[in-house]
């Protein structure tokens, strides 16, 4: 049985606990990459 569901945009928790639970994420990210703003 999948505990999550992940796509490009979402993380959907399909059944998270009953009680009070923490979820940590680890994220990567490239500033130099982001040329939005310019």
């Amino acid at each position: 049985e999948d505990e999550y569901c992940l796509d490009s945009r979402h993380l959907t928790v399909i059944s998270p606990p009953k009680s009070t639970f923490s979820l940590e994420f680890v994220t990567e990210i490239h500033p130099q990459n982001n040329t939005s703003l310019e």
